[in-house]
């Protein structure tokens, strides 16, 4: 009974999402349904609360952190963003492992501000555009995602992503960009990528 009920809840989330235009997520959520990937009562009406009151990104964050059951890989890049090299290699591995994804993109204490004083600048439209690209390859393959952006210190980043994210099993970051000293110290696998 419980199997049916968790169904059920997810289908109802799911109809919430529709209605608050994410169709994305609501046909993630309809498959997980009959995939047993589904949430639990409590989770699925907290997600919908938050869709229907139009906060999809944060309905969509809850509903990928509770999907992610066996562990979540964390991909981190700069203000650069996600190239293709990092997304291919992320979503085959959290395929094979039966993982979610957290992304978090970090940029150096007063970068973000600086750029907010110079206006958009096409960097920011292709880090942008690269991490909806990532967004998309993981629904395609129902791999739970979530993305967040911090700034300032890596180490403090981190800290903060492990307290805001469960059960994440391993790093995935590019060679060469000042990562190295600050995952060191990170208590979980680190995975570099080789710039291509």
């Amino acid at each position: 009974m419980k199997k049916k009920s968790n169904k059920f809840e997810d289908l109802m989330t799911a109809v919430a999402f529709a209605e608050a235009g994410d169709t994305d997520t609501a046909r993630g959520l309809v498959g997980d349904a009959f995939n047993g990937r589904s949430l639990t009562a409590a989770d699925a009406m907290e997600a919908a609360a938050f869709a229907e009151e139009g906060l999809a990104d944060h309905a969509r964050r809850i509903v990928a952190e509770r999907r992610g059951a066996n562990g979540r890989l964390l991909v981190i890049t700069g203000d650069e963003g996600f190239n293709e090299s990092i997304i291919e290699h992320a979503i085959g591995m959290a395929e094979r492992m039966n993982y979610g994804i957290a992304a978090m993109s970090i940029t150096p204490s007063g970068k973000g501000l600086r750029s907010l004083v110079g206006g958009a600048s096409a960097n920011r439209n292709d880090a942008e555009s690269a991490r909806e690209a990532f967004r998309k390859k993981a629904e395609e393959r129902n791999i739970p995602f979530s993305y967040v952006e911090k700034s300032g210190d890596l180490e403090k980043a981190l800290r903060e992503i492990m307290r805001e994210f469960r059960r994440i099993a391993f790093i995935m970051a590019r060679q060469g960009r000042g990562f190295a000293k600050s995952l060191a110290r990170a208590s979980i696998p680190v995975f570099y990528l080789a710039d291509t």
